[in-house]
């Protein structure tokens, strides 16, 4: 089974796993949870690149399971030498059982753990990391509350962000975010993915996708009618790419003729290279091949023509990228095209193709940017007050 075959669970099915892991297999959910906490720690340390100490890492707790899981990562960061703050959203009378038991040993070591509720919101820019496990995949509607107020303070602080199981305010069933919803640089999903991890609509909240080993057997899974293979046989931590038809390709498109770019083309493609490494990035995104775009070409033509100019789109575009600005530091050298950008590219040579053009030229790679209305290009300018219907009406005119 390659990673791309992984099966997902709804929001009922993962209920009915924690169910059979206590009633039927007698795995008890202090167990799973210290399986998850030390995951997350885990992988909390490699973004970090191992070096915890002096490290300010903040996690936010909800008062589930999910809370729980969050507080054991906390501890064992806190032996690992990072200085650790623990956030409560809500009172500790509220705690359920186990994460209560948690919440009692945080209170032995030396961890800064204190509640909130909803007083004052805490300032996170100081941290360097947080974790978000304030609420997991049970949830109902929209957070409210502290914590609601908590994900807002998150998302502003400009810090990387790992979540628990899934990013809090993501529906886990439709991923569908709600309002507020958590925007994580990273997710550590527990035992099988959430269905909601896996929607197109979930992709700016989930960030980079790993799935962790909480001792769930295999055959359980088949009890429920899911057929797992051993998939942590290699590791207990897997990343999980994210496949080209979750961003809509159209196979179809694949056989077109790849057209060459154009001067212009490239030298805009180089333009968004330098802006993403710059920013420190380890992705080339659409937003930066919109920065690219305003530098060349029939395209900078039009949407100067709209009143868009370099400075304000590249102002926002920095804006959206303050976080991986932080965080998501090359780590293989050159940066590479995030799949937004490179389904951008793969439109422009269909547009290109479609209209009979021997090159793809910078009209066709920004009409392809409006087109493909879930990156960061088209929420950019509708966001500066530019319809992308007027941008397309522009090129062809």
């Amino acid at each position: 089974m390659s990673l791309f075959e992984i099966p997902t669970l709804t929001t009922e099915q993962m209920a009915e796993v924690d169910r059979l892991m206590v009633e039927e297999y007698g795995i008890l959910l202090i167990q799973m949870m210290e399986n998850a906490g030390r995951h997350l720690a885990a992988l909390t340390r490699t973004f970090l690149k191992n070096r915890l100490y002096g490290n300010r890492i903040v996690v936010l707790c909800g008062t589930g399971n999910n809370g729980g899981g969050g507080m054991a990562a906390a501890r064992h960061l806190s032996n690992w030498g990072a200085d650790v703050s623990v956030i409560l959203a809500g009172q500790p009378d509220r705690l359920k059982t186990v994460p209560m038991h948690q919440w009692t040993i945080l209170g032995q070591l030396p961890i800064d753990r204190r509640q909130y509720d909803g007083e004052s919101v805490p300032d996170l820019t100081g941290a360097k990391l947080i974790i978000d496990a304030l609420i997991g995949y049970g949830l109902s509607g929209n957070p409210h509350g502290p914590a609601a107020e908590l994900i807002g303070a998150a998302n502003e602080s400009g810090r990387l962000i790992v979540s628990l199981d899934i990013p809090s305010g993501l529906d886990a069933t439709t991923g569908i975010p709600g309002e507020p919803c958590i925007n994580a640089d990273a997710t550590l999903t527990l035992a099988l993915p959430k269905t909601g991890l896996m929607a197109k609509e979930a992709r700016d909240a989930v960030g980079d996708l790993y799935i962790a080993d909480i001792g769930v057997p295999p055959i359980l899974y088949s009890q429920i009618g899911i057929p797992v293979s051993n998939l942590f046989h290699d590791s207990s931590i897997l990343q999980i790419p994210w496949p080209d038809e979750l961003f809509g390709k159209d196979p179809g498109e694949l056989s077109l003729k790849q057209l060459p770019y154009s001067k212009n083309v490239k030298q805009v493609l180089e333009a968004a290279a330098a802006e993403a490494t710059q920013s420190k990035s380890k992705y080339i995104g659409s937003g930066h091949l919109l920065v690219g775009l305003m530098t060349k070409g029939t395209a900078r033509r039009a949407l100067a023509s709209l009143g868009v100019d370099y400075e304000t789109v590249k102002y926002h575009v920095n804006q959206k990228m303050r976080k991986y600005k932080q965080s998501k530091m090359m780590l293989f050298g050159k940066p590479t095209y995030s799949p937004h950008a490179e389904q951008a590219l793969e439109l422009a040579n269909d547009k290109a193709n479609r209209s009979g053009a021997e090159q793809i030229r910078t009209q066709h790679l920004l009409s392809a940017l409006m087109t493909y209305d879930n990156g960061m290009a088209a929420r950019v300018l509708r966001e500066m007050g530019i319809d992308p219907n007027d941008v397309e009406r522009m090129l062809a005119s």
